[in-house]
């Protein structure tokens, strides 16, 4: 293989321009700009391997790695439960379906249910008398006929019944009932538990036909439209965190697949025992996403736009790294000269490397190749 040094390459173009004449005013001038240390044609680029290319201008950046998981707001989650013991009779929907606040979940039976209500018509009978024998009391105390004593034991009766009245006015309501519109004749053992929030039912704890009590729950519900990624970042680490920084997302599920978040709130509490403070990450909407999912995060400290070139176009010596720029072109001829060039860090096969005098962002250099024009120096 032949590479032609500068000397070599004056009589080459003087052959191929066809210069037959002795004649020095009759002959072309070779381009100055071919007289480099270095020469090849075209074709031997294409025998050795040797390409020619651009800097490239990329993001580096240095980050944070942690874990965690994917969550909702407290606010778009919910568990019901009963505040009344009965028998399950009916179950609506599955886990997995969609449902909107007010719709009714589950439907229950319930004779403590039932004898609430008539607890309620039957005070509320009690507070009417109570009230008419109060009024007549406080008149009649008004015009000394009966013993104050006897009034203030009216007004006591009836200002007990109000609060007793209010307080099952208000337990009804808490089971969907409209304490107001309930009448003798209207009694009923079902209590209805509906959605408090829109959202998916995620889990079903109970069956038809089994009894629960108060208090035990019954299905959850989750809200995924505020989908948001928690992670822990530990203690060497949190002071590096600042809101608004860019976090770079992979699921466990899609490792390949990015997703790009930004911290929006960084905790304020230290766990004992994990020696690590909870950071909150907005991210994208997304319907695969699911709430628990794990997630993998790098949380970006530093980011900077730098150039790169490919690890095959640097030449590193004792004396330093160099590349070789492309100075010149003519008839499918290239010059070559070696610099020396400062360079950074390097990742994925890339080197940064920092523009100067005689690397320009326009520069083009060879990137495959380098140690075949090395050894024709």
């Amino acid at each position: 293989m032949l590479i032609m040094k500068h000397k070599e390459i004056v009589f080459f173009i003087l052959l191929f321009t066809g210069c037959t004449s002795g004649n020095q005013s009759s002959e072309e001038k070779v381009d100055e700009s071919l007289q480099e240390k270095i020469s090849i044609t075209e074709d031997q680029m294409i025998e050795m391997g040797l390409e020619i290319g651009y800097l490239q201008k990329v993001n580096i950046s240095q980050g944070v790695e942690v874990n965690g998981y994917l969550d909702t707001p407290p606010q778009y989650k919910a568990n019901v439960s009963s505040i009344i013991s009965g028998r399950i009779v009916d179950i609506h929907f599955l886990a997995g379906d969609y449902v909107l606040k007010g719709q009714e979940v589950v439907r229950l039976e319930s004779p403590d249910f039932l004898r609430l209500q008539q607890i309620y018509i039957e005070a509320r009978g009690e507070l009417r008398y109570l009230e008419n024998e109060y009024q007549r009391q406080k008149k009649l105390s008004q015009s000394n006929v009966s013993a104050k004593k006897i009034f203030l034991q009216a007004e006591r009766d009836y200002q007990s019944k109000i609060a007793e009245f209010n307080a099952l006015g208000n337990q009804l309501k808490m089971l969907d009932i409209d304490p107001e519109n309930l009448q003798s004749d209207q009694l009923s053992p079902i209590v209805r538990l509906s959605a408090p929030i829109n959202g998916y039912i995620s889990e079903i704890y109970t069956l038809i036909g089994e009894f629960i009590n108060e208090e035990d729950e019954v299905f959850r519900m989750v809200n995924p439209q505020h989908l948001h990624a928690e992670l822990n970042v530990f203690e060497k680490d949190i002071l590096k965190i600042k809101k608004d920084q860019k976090v770079e997302i992979r699921l466990s599920q899609m490792k390949d697949s990015i997703m790009t978040g930004r911290v929006f709130l960084v905790g304020r509490e230290l766990d004992d025992e994990t020696r690590s403070v909870n950071v909150h990450v907005h991210i994208p909407d997304n319907d695969q996403l699911l709430v628990g999912m794990y997630v993998e995060a790098r949380i970006l400290t530093f980011e900077e736009e730098v150039y790169v070139i490919p690890n095959d176009a640097l030449m590193i010596e004792e004396r330093g790294a160099s590349i070789f720029l492309v100075s010149s072109q003519q008839n499918n001829i290239y010059g070559f000269k070696k610099v020396p060039v400062k360079i950074g860090t390097e990742k994925d096969g890339k080197t940064q490397v920092y523009l100067g005098e005689d690397l320009t962002d326009s520069s083009k250099i060879a990137i495959s190749g380098v140690y075949y024009l090395s050894s024709n120096e």
